[in-house]
């Protein structure tokens, strides 16, 4: 793939449906049923995940991924996983510089953690269904505001897990 071709990609990607093997494993399952709110991105892959888990699952523009900076490799065609791995240095980098997150993006991930917040009175579970960038900002955002990671699974993988509490 070219620039062209992989962002045309990454639409593709958001926009199409789930592979008959990507169904939730049981532990996400769980977790969805025994929640007070699940929420997903409003972009078709994350919301279709997220009706997966609970037929009365939400949507929300706030939960959309925030793209990293795709470079450009001067016409260069290069495979996939090759995309994913300059896509990832260049954010890292970019991260680095304050290039990235966008301020846009900042002020999303604000909006969700605000939203989230008002969702978490004490003992509400919300379970969010996002995408990998955006979960990481997300992340960071609530440790900032005091939140503790309790429990991680599934590395970066689908259907991974990222558990917070709220220290009140």
């Amino acid at each position: 793939m070219n620039h062209a071709t992989l962002k045309d990609w990454f639409a593709a990607y958001d926009a199409a449906a789930l592979h008959d093997a990507d169904a939730p494993p049981r532990d996400v399952r769980i977790l969805a049923e025994n929640a007070d709110v699940v929420v997903g991105s409003d972009l078709p892959r994350a919301f279709v995940s997220a009706r997966l888990l609970r037929a009365d699952a939400a949507s929300s523009p706030l939960l959309r991924e925030a793209m990293l900076p795709v470079p450009r490799i001067f016409g260069a065609t290069v495979p996939l996983a090759v995309w994913a791995v300059i896509t990832a240095l260049n954010g890292f980098v970019a991260m680095r510089r304050g290039q990235w997150p966008r301020a846009e993006d900042r002020q999303r991930t604000r909006a969700a953690a605000d939203w989230l917040e008002s969702q978490t009175v004490p003992d509400n579970a919300v379970v969010v269904v996002t995408h990998g960038a955006f979960r990481r900002l997300l992340s960071d955002e609530l440790r900032a505001r005091g939140w503790k990671e309790s429990a991680r699974s599934g590395g970066h993988r689908h259907w991974s897990v990222r558990t917070f509490q709220r220290i009140l």
